[in-house]
């Protein structure tokens, strides 16, 4: 130790060698070589300061052939089997020493990377140390380790999308553990929440890629993960898609713990507050073990924190009043941070009327669906529809079932609850809580020119029935992280989660006169139609609840390699029920009941990340699952590969491949609807799987490439690739054909699929101090094979979208004003009408082609282009103690009919001419049919408000 010693403290008067230098590519081809010589060679060539002393390399010979290696690559090869090893100092020197005397001479850094202004952790933030070279990623929680680091003085900086880079001075000593605090300054102009692209957050050098600021309040958080390569929001019928999957494909976490997030309400209204959120992580194709078992991917919220200089947020926008208050305390000599958030719907009391004007058109009955299979079956048999129509003379308006609807309301809150505690300076605590509820509902009202129904509901005057939508999500977590020892750092977490759908459908059957013989149908009995009432009055419901914790650690196993691993169990329950029609004989209603015991799932994963070099980083893993009901252990194995390198001048490039094998093992469903509403296209439930199905697989390969020209421009591609041997969908063809099964199984509910999605994004982006454009070209093929339907055709998904373009641009003006545009061109989307004609005619052989129109393929049903262009401006004033935000946003400024799907309306001919030619058999009777389109919001300026004090 003191001959190393002496060689450190020469070492230190020795001229740092330029950087540049360092990093040429060099080939060697040494065979048989004396070590000393070898070494020399390599000094000579690279111009690098590389010191050691004789005795080391006594009596060694060596033998290294490489190609266009990086000066440390070529070191190894050099010093393969020799027992030494090197280090580099912050001076750039290069020491050899004896591998075994590396413990003794190495210390450890610790250190948690947050935001400046809250404290709130930062996670998978990027954070490199200068002199070894060595990068890192900080954890969920922001915290980060480097193992294995020379007693030395050092730079580590970090760095994270929407935060200006941050760099500070460490000191290491020998067997002792530094720590640093890395607190980073949110950017200028900051849009809330931050969106992180997981794919592309951890490039070693410069600042990260991904999407930066703009200056636009929120009014949907979920809306801005639209503008990421692979992810599409949609339009107000869909969620969030992530590269090519369904909606139930990836799983929502709100500061780690589940979300059960419903159908955007009326597809209109995220279920969380703009001003709750801190940022979103997305995990997308070939994300990482420690990410969790589903098909497409994780979007991870986690909750803002309290600013030290701002205690309260308000703001008003079309549909909302939001509030924030945050405060950062002390209690009991330990810094506590504190936030709570909520928000109430004004959609009825303040919005424009054109938004609400749009919302009543879509909101509409639509008819068709029950009328459809009425008149399709008479089609084979309509001597009685030709006699209801016998003494009503000629009438070319004549409706056979009409439902109005009256008296439309929707509504909306939430709450967000945050407490952050530090008990020591290496731990915290962290508890959080959100509630959020939704309603909507209309009053229904039953018409129509025919007798064929059992009661004449014209006679009844005002609306008798309601239907009604109620959504309720509650989370509650709490979180402990720990630093253990000089290496490692540990997490526990504990979680609840519960969901409630209910769908209730009430009748007054006291409004009806039952004596009154203008009410009855003829030959109706009072007991009939009672009994056909009930039917209709239904009370469709999902419930599912879920309890969870999970244990983590993170441990520095070597100065570039790192171990993680962590276990959790989980427990959920659901029931659900839901009703749905039957054309087996006739048509009725039935209603489907699934109910579980509460099911357990344990998993287990590991994962090893080591940098080769320093340039490439390997990060392989695997997880295990096991589930109640099943016999197997469920095994997933993963592996991402990353190498970043520095071309000649500043240019940049950073290329990643990864995949593997992912299952999912609590199953989300959209459920179609047989309903009324048409605003709202489905049900969304959650089903954990029992034992009757297998899991869901799938296998991702994926690749990115990210190019850096300058400092400002950076050039973009990535590509993926899904295989889906099998998957789960509703079976609608037994339900819909009213085949036998047992009503409280899964296995009758749900059928096996196949398919795949492949796609390639090219992506571009300029970042200057008050300029920011992207441009964005996505192409997709999102495919499915079902058993039994669609001809057995493998066919295009309901939210596939072929080509895709994006532009985004925002110009931040002199003084308080800014610009900003957004461009959206969506071509190639299929399923033309709603979702419900294909799910319920479909797969039905009497159904599947009305008036025309074939069911089974919904991949000709080609929508029209969609271009939309909002356009915004905004104003920013500090005031004496706080600030006033205003925004204007234009929403489809060039006031384009988007069309986001169609629905059908009955349009036969029911004049006399036509019923005689029908009934003299001249002709044969055929459904005619009107389609009407549903378009997406006109023209409308929106303004929001948010005041910060």
């Amino acid at each position: 130790m003191m001959r190393l010693a002496t060689v450190l403290l020469l070492l230190a008067l020795v001229r740092p060698t330029p950087a540049q230098g360092q990093e040429q590519r060099y080939s060697f081809r040494l065979t048989a070589v004396p070590l000393e010589e070898a070494l020399s060679q390599v000094a000579a060539t690279s111009g690098i300061d590389l010191a050691f002393t004789s005795d080391l390399v006594a009596g060694k010979r060596v033998s290294c052939g490489i190609l266009d290696a990086l000066v440390g690559e070529v070191l190894q090869c050099v010093l393969r089997g020799t027992g030494l090893d090197f280090i580099v100092l912050s001076s750039g020197t290069y020491v050899l020493i004896k591998a075994a005397q590396l413990p003794d001479a190495l210390g450890t850094l610790v250190g948690i990377v947050v935001d400046a202004d809250s404290g709130a952790p930062l996670p998978y933030a990027h954070v490199f140390l200068s002199g070894p070279d060595i990068g890192a990623v900080s954890n969920e929680s922001g915290r980060f380790v480097f193992g294995d680091v020379l007693d030395g003085d050092y730079r580590v900086s970090a760095s994270y999308v929407g935060y200006e880079d941050r760099a500070m001075l460490v000191s290491v000593r020998k067997a002792e553990r530094a720590e640093a605090a890395l607190r980073l300054n949110p950017a200028p102009v900051r849009i809330e929440p931050v969106v992180v692209d997981g794919m592309r957050r951890r490039i070693p050098f410069g600042t990260e890629s991904g999407l930066n600021e703009e200056p636009i309040p929120q009014v949907d958080p979920l809306e801005r993960v639209g503008l990421l390569a692979g992810v599409r929001t949609g339009d107000a019928l869909v969620g969030v898609h992530l590269q090519g999957g369904d909606s139930g494909e990836h799983q929502f976490r709100l500061d780690g713990a589940t979300v059960f997030v419903p159908l955007k309400l009326g597809g209109l209204i995220s279920p969380f507050s703009p001003l709750a959120l801190d940022r979103i992580v997305i995990r997308r194709a070939g994300f990482g073990v420690d990410g969790g078992s589903h098909l497409s991917g994780v979007l991870e919220a986690s909750h803002e924190a309290a600013p030290s200089d701002e205690v309260l947020h308000v703001q008003w926008d079309p549909v909302a009043f939001s509030g924030r208050v945050s405060q950062n305390v002390r209690w009991k000599g330990r810094d506590l941070a504190l936030m709570a958030s909520g928000r109430r719907s004004l959609l009825q009391r303040w919005s424009p009327a054109v938004f609400l004007d749009q919302i009543e058109v879509w909101s509409q009955p639509d008819d068709f669906l029950f009328e459809a299979p009425f008149l399709q079956f008479w089609e084979q048999d309509f001597e009685d529809l030709l006699a209801e129509f016998e003494e009503e003379g000629d009438s070319e308006d004549k409706e056979l079932f009409e439902v109005k609807s009256e008296s439309f309301d929707i509504g909306f809150s939430d709450f967000h609850a945050s407490v952050r505690m530090r008990p020591s300076p290496v731990s915290s605590l962290h508890v959080s809580g959100y509630r959020g509820r939704s309603d909507m509902g209309r009053s229904l009202e039953f018409g129509g020119e025919t007798d064929l129904l059992p009661v004449d509901f014209s006679e009844l005057g005002d609306s008798f029935g309601r239907e009604a939508y109620r959504w309720n999500n509650d989370v509650l977590q709490s979180r402990f992280e720990s630093v253990l020892g000089s290496r490692a750092l540990f997490s526990i977490q504990g979680w609840w989660s519960r969901y409630l759908l209910e769908h209730p459908i009430d009748y007054e059957l006291a409004l009806i006169d039952l004596t009154d013989e203008e009410v009855l149908s003829e030959d109706e009995s009072a007991d009939d139609v009672l009994d056909w009432l009930s039917d209709l009055e239904t009370e469709d419901r999902n419930r599912m609840e879920e309890r969870g914790a999970a244990a983590r650690f993170d441990l520095a196993a070597g100065a570039r390699q790192t171990l993680a691993g962590g276990v959790e169990i989980v427990q959920t329950v659901s029931e659900f029920q839901v009703t749905l029609p039957r054309f087996a004989e006739g048509w009725d209603l039935q209603q489907l009941f699934l109910a579980s015991d509460p099911a357990m799932r344990a998993a287990a994963f590991v994962t090893h990340r080591i940098e080769l070099g320093r340039r490439t980083v390997v990060e392989t893993g695997a997880r295990l699952t096991a589930l109640a009901h099943y016999d197997d252990i469920f095994v997933e194995p993963r592996i991402s590969v990353r190498h970043d390198a520095r071309l000649r001048g500043s240019r940049q490039l950073a290329v990643q491949v990864g995949g593997g094998l992912y299952r999912q093992f609590s199953q989300q469903l959209d459920v179609g609807t047989y309903q009324f509403n048409a605003l709202v296209p489905g049900y969304r439930v959650w089903l954990p799987l029992r034992g009757e199905n297998r899991p869901p697989k799938a296998w991702h390969l994926v690749g990115d490439i990210l190019f850096r020209p300058g400092p400002a421009l950076s050039l973009g591609i990535e590509a993926y690739h899904k295989a889906i041997p099998h998957t789960l969908v509703v079976d609608y063809a037994s339900i819909i054909q009213g085949e036998d099964s047992d009503p409280e199984a899964a296995s009758g509910f749900l059928r096996s699929a196949n398919g795949a999605a492949s796609g390639v994004s090219i992506r571009a982006s300029l970042d200057r101090a008050r300029t920011r454009l992207d441009a964005r070209y996505d192409h997709a093929r999102s495919l499915r094979r079902i058993a039994g339907r669609f001809e057995g055709a493998l066919i295009a998904t309901p939210w596939n979208v072929p080509h895709r373009f994006v532009l985004f641009g925002q110009q931040v003006l002199s003084g308080a004003w800014s610009l900003s545009a957004k461009l959206v061109v969506e071509e190639g989307r299929s399923w033309g009408y709603r979702r419900a004609y294909y799910d319920f005619f479909g797969v039905h052989p009497d159904l599947a082609e009305v008036a025309g129109i074939n069911f089974r393929r919904p991949d000709t049903h080609r929508l029209p282009t969609l271009a939309q262009l909002d356009l915004g401006v905004g104003f920013r004033k500090g005031l004496d103690r706080g600030s006033l935000s205003v925004h204007l946003q234009l929403v489809n400024a060039l006031g384009r009919e988007n069309i986001s799907g169609w629905s059908l309306a009955d349009d036969t001919d029911w004049s006399e001419e036509n019923l005689e030619s029908w009934r003299s058999g001249t002709q044969p009777f055929q459904l005619q049919t009107a389609r009407k389109a549903r378009t997406m919001i006109p023209r409308q300026p929106l303004l929001t408000v948010t005041f910060s004090w």
